[in-house]
This record gives C-alpha cells, sequence and structure tokens, in this order.
C-alpha cells in the first residue's frame, strides 16, 4: 500500500465525501470521531503494527482481528448501537481500500461479520423513551414562552420533524418547495445521509 497510514487514509476519504457532497455535515464529523476513537485503541493499546508504540497501521496491514480487539474494547463504554455505527464506518473505510487496491477483499467482508446483532442489546437499550401525548401538547406550547427567533426556529423544525415521520434535520433544512405534494401529503426527497429517494407522508397539523 505504498505506505499508507490507515487512520490518515480514513479521515481523507470522509472529508472527500464531505466535500463532494455525498455524505452531510453530521456524518462527517460522526466519522472522524469513529476513527479518532480507533486511532486512540491503536495508542492506547500498541494493538498497530508500526510506530515506537505500534501505535501505527498501514491501510494494507489492516486485519479482522485488530477491529475485533477494537469492538471489544470500545464495547466497554459505549452502547451496542454506536459500536455497529463505529465498525460500519471502519468497513466502509476498508470496501474503499479494497477499490484502490490497498487492500484484500476479504477484510471488509469479514468486518461486516463483527456487527453485533439486536438479540445482544443490553435491556436498557431495549427501554425505549418517548413522549406523551400531554408532554407533546406541552411542548408545542412552550414555543410562545420562547424569547429568541433561532429557538422558535428550531423548535418549529422539531415539530415538524415530529409530524414527517422523523425526518432529520439536514433533510429538513434542504427541503424545498418541488419536494412537496400537498394534495398528496406526501414527500418526496432524497435522504442526505442514506442518498435514497423516500416518500415520506406528513400529517395533517
Amino acid at each position: 500500500d505504498k505506505g499508507v497510514e490507515f487512520v490518515d487514509f480514513a479521515k481523507d476519504r470522509i472529508t472527500q465525501r464531505y466535500d463532494n457532497g455525498q455524505i452531510g455535515v453530521s456524518t462527517y464529523k460522526n466519522g472522524l470521531t469513529y476513527i479518532n476513537q480507533f486511532q486512540k485503541y491503536l495508542k492506547y493499546t500498541h494493538s498497530g503494527t508500526h510506530g515506537e508504540y505500534n501505535e501505527l497501521l498501514y491501510v494494507g496491514e489492516m486485519t479482522v482481528d485488530i477491529v475485533s480487539g477494537f469492538r471489544k474494547w470500545y464495547s466497554e463504554t459505549k452502547k451496542t448501537d454506536t459500536v455497529n455505527k463505529v465498525l460500519q464506518c471502519i468497513a466502509g473505510i476498508c470496501t474503499y481500500a479494497v477499490k484502490c487496491g490497498l487492500m484484500e477483499p476479504n477484510v471488509p467482508i469479514e468486518i461486516c461479520d463483527l456487527h453485533i446483532s439486536d438479540r445482544n442489546v443490553d435491556a436498557r437499550e431495549l427501554n425505549v423513551k418517548y413522549l406523551t401525548d400531554d408532554e407533546l401538547q406541552k411542548y408545542a406550547n412552550s414555543r410562545n414562552c420562547l424569547q429568541h427567533p433561532r429557538q422558535k426556529d428550531f423548535h418549529d423544525m422539531f415539530m415538524f420533524s415530529f409530524y414527517t415521520c422523523g425526518l432529520r434535520l439536514i433533510d429538513i433544512i434542504t427541503l424545498r418547495w418541488s419536494d412537496i405534494d400537498c394534495k398528496k401529503k406526501l414527500i418526496r426527497k432524497v435522504q442526505i445521509k442514506t442518498g435514497n429517494r423516500n416518500f415520506v407522508p406528513f400529517l395533517e397539523p
């Protein structure tokens, strides 16, 4: 792989996708955070392949065993969903490395197999919290108490998201009138995060 460091390669790839408009700012920032955590793991556990303290790793030297060790280390302090998102990010970088001819094709496939099943999710994570009708109404009424226009903007966006099946903030910000069919009460929009065109119904309120 001509001595390309994995962490630098990963950050460059994430930045490239953001600059090309392929991912939103939240996915961009989260991706960099995930890679920083992986870098922290290599540094503190000396799980790399070279460097003064074995804290560095070439792209071509990435293995599923390294990622498996990271998963175990990261799982000690993070929830299952967060761990899976980091694994997905690393697998995506490795898939790109394969396309660039810098990594063996089996590596990203084996990393995807490290995904933690919902069957292993802690019971506390399955305790879903949500707003009751009364709480939602109380929140809706709180708009009158807000003093700053920007606060009211975010309040409106939350309420809009609620009545459009939880539409993401970035998709609300980038929404156009041409995406909205008022007669059919339907939003047709390419989601920023996934790149998929979704059909989102919205309720009367």
